[in-house]
């Protein structure tokens, strides 16, 4: 069941009480703090933080009826600001906890999903990372300007008695809060640490796994990294019969490691099947065979699980040479398909 559905009658009666009241309050202006707690504190109801981070919504919302009950009794008091500002830093707690627990749970799932794609763990790793890179520099500041607040009411509590009893009690009770916030903003800056350590070794562990996947090819094709892109060649008399398209059942074995491969890689990386002849034969017929052959290791990576969305196949026939075509060795070599991997 929902959280937010289990949470919302607990405090149902007394919210929609306090907050009728101060509706019917209209002459009586909220502090501005509690203008600004209302603001927040819707903002966390709509987010993830009642499903994901219940018990911090719950205080919030005990906060919140705490507030409207001091305006309803003492309009504009301190008291009214003071729950305000606790109902507001306790609804952005719940928000941001709500962000680490949505992030790890997409982490999670993330990782499920890693047997279908290696490509999208990389590019969440990498989304999860800034998320969690912008929330922790939040986190930060936050906790820098409680720090701050917190020396200033010190400094100032450092001269009480010279100040009025009220004034004390005021700024005691402000330290509290501000002690509190701090405890809960520290809490949360380790725990984003955490999370962002995490995510940065799987996206590291999932860039690598990638490289690997290549590097494993080199025992049945030559790969070759170049600036932009990378280039698996394979041998045309290892793929293919003799002047047909046909694949051969040992080209097969050899084109299941290349699609594993080629599903490890980034999900913006460009991929062309490139077919390439001798020069015996016609030109017209090496280009149709050419383009057949690309075309038939292009269907099977697909089969495979390649995404039919970023490969594509082209004939390129006679005209590329990779050794001259006068010697069996030479002409060998240039019957080849290449595989050109480009982007990401």
């Amino acid at each position: 069941m929902n959280a937010k559905k289990i949470l919302s009658p607990i405090l149902r009666s007394s919210m929609i009480a306090g907050f009728a009241v101060a509706s019917a309050c209209a002459t009586a202006q909220p502090s501005v703090e509690l203008t600004e707690a209302r603001r927040v504190y819707d903002k966390a109801e709509k987010s993830n933080a009642p499903e994901l981070a219940p018990k911090h919504m719950l205080d919030a919302r005990q906060l919140m009826v705490k507030a409207e009950e001091a305006h309803d009794r003492d309009p504009g008091s301190e008291r009214e600001k003071q729950y305000a500002y606790l109902a507001n830093r306790k609804a952005k707690i719940a928000m941001a906890r709500g962000e680490i627990e949505g992030a790890q749970r997409d982490k999670k799932q993330a990782g499920e999903m890693y047997v279908e794609t290696q490509s999208e763990i990389i590019q969440k790793t990498r989304a999860e990372n800034e998320k969690l890179s912008d929330a922790f520099q939040t986190t930060s500041n936050a906790l820098l300007r409680t720090e701050s607040e917190l020396t200033d009411i010190n400094r100032e509590l450092a001269n009480k008695e010279d100040m009025h009893s009220s004034r004390v009690k005021e700024l005691e009770a402000r330290a509290e809060a501000l002690r509190t916030e701090k405890e809960e903003l520290a809490t949360k800056k380790t725990e984003l640490q955490t999370s962002l350590e995490s995510e940065r070794e799987a996206r590291i562990a999932a860039e690598e796994r990638a490289k690997e996947a290549l590097t494993s090819l080199e025992a049945i094709a030559l790969v070759k990294a170049e600036q932009n892109e990378t280039v698996i060649t394979l041998s045309g008399s290892v793929v293919f019969k003799t002047g047909t398209a046909t694949l051969l059942p040992i080209a097969r074995q050899k084109l299941d490691d290349v699609a594993t491969a080629l599903k490890a890689q980034k999900e913006g990386t460009r991929i062309v099947v490139e077919g390439h002849t001798d020069s015996r034969g016609g030109t017209a017929f090496n280009e149709d065979l050419s383009r057949r052959r690309a075309v038939a290791v292009r269907d099977y990576l697909v089969s495979q699980g390649v995404d039919a969305e970023r490969i594509a196949a082209v004939g390129r026939g006679e005209s590329e040479p990779v050794a001259s075509n006068d010697s069996p060795e030479g002409r060998a070599n240039n019957r080849r398909v290449e595989i050109v991997l480009s982007g990401g």
